[in-house]
């Protein structure tokens, strides 16, 4: 990655960090863009030069989403939690039948 395209990213890292701040922690838009500004600093000095791979983190969504389906689940609702989470039918009981063997394991 080189000339614009890494100035891009570094640009959106900021950017993204910038909004974090100041969405989760209330910060003030001017502070959060300062404090942005410092982690980019920070973030190359320490990465600067490095070949970085960053995962997709699938299994961590998907255990958020399976998560949400048990939290919502109120024993009459497969259909509804299949079309809200846009999974089939016979997924939703996969991730609930899990939920119930791992609670029977323990």
């Amino acid at each position: 990655m080189v000339g614009p395209l890494r100035d891009e990213l570094l640009n959106d890292i900021e950017e993204l960090f910038a909004a974090a701040l100041a969405r989760v922690a209330g910060v003030a838009a001017v502070k959060a863009a300062e404090a942005a500004r410092d982690f980019r600093r920070e973030f190359v000095e320490r990465f600067g030069g490095a070949i970085l791979y960053l995962p997709l983190e699938r299994h961590r969504k998907a255990a958020e989403k399976a998560a949400a389906i048990v939290a919502e689940f109120t024993g009459k609702n497969h259909n509804e939690l299949a079309v809200r989470h846009k999974l089939s039918a016979s997924q939703v009981y996969k991730i609930l039948r899990r939920k119930v063997e791992a609670k029977g394991s323990k």
